[in-house]
């Protein structure tokens, strides 16, 4: 087997070396046997265009957050995070690194979370959880609520993927829609939120990441009726 040239920049923004190289030596080191906690993290960084320096004096959830790998990696780098998944009430579903670590998860609902921590988060992240395809619309709207009430003003949102919420409906907007944005982004404009669309995956992947910051002009109240409207 050709010997493999080790890479030039081991370290960029992460201070054991950077795990999207698992050849650089002192991340392999760092990371002896757990090359699968390793690519989880590189899999968030990426499809939400994220770092360890972006994150750094944040505080963070991780809403569905499976395994808890991610909320693992973050802790270790002296970041304030934690996960919340329903299915913690079984330590069987967490990764042998996250469930030797009960500060980093709690087994608890969105909503249920939301009830007591409004406004607490700097940056709040729903992969493919709390906003799902097989869930209703109403469903995935009132998840939307909680993902925004929990973060502080200025805070971010990260919601993948956003197709589903471009679907959404809100039936009691009264203005004139932006003709260069779909309905859900004007509405969201009209209740003061500020909010970017991207995608950071191959070129066939055709699901995107939406980010919506909570400003101080966002009004969430008003957001919140014209959710409970839709009765889709």
């Amino acid at each position: 087997m050709p010997h493999r040239k080790p890479p030039e920049h081991e370290h960029g923004p992460f201070p054991h070396g950077d795990p999207r190289n698992l050849y650089a030596k002192t991340f392999r080191q760092k990371t002896a046997g757990k090359n699968k906690l390793a690519e989880r993290l590189v899999f968030y960084f990426k499809r939400f265009d994220l770092s360890f320096e972006k994150l750094k004096g944040k505080k963070v959830i991780d809403v569905g957050g499976g395994d808890a790998d991610f909320v693992h990696w973050l802790i270790n780098e002296g970041i304030e995070a934690i996960s919340i998944d329903l299915k913690y009430s079984n330590e069987k579903e967490l990764s042998s690194f996250s469930s030797s670590n009960p500060k980093i998860y709690v087994s608890e609902s969105l909503e249920s979370h939301a009830q007591n921590n409004s406004e607490k988060y700097d940056t709040v992240i729903a992969n493919q959880s709390a906003i799902h395809p097989t869930k209703s619309k109403k469903e995935n709207a009132a998840a939307l609520i909680h993902l925004l009430s929990v973060a502080k003003i200025n805070g971010k949102v990260f919601i993948y993927p956003s197709d589903i919420l471009n679907k959404l409906k809100m039936p009691q907007i009264n203005f004139k829609k932006i003709s260069i944005l779909n309905e859900f982004q004007s509405f969201l404009k009209h209740c003061g939120f500020s909010f970017e669309e991207f995608s950071r995956e191959p070129e066939t992947e055709k699901r995107k990441v939406i980010v919506i910051e909570r400003t101080l002009n966002s009004n969430l109240n008003e957001l919140r009726k014209l959710i409970e409207a839709n009765k889709e």
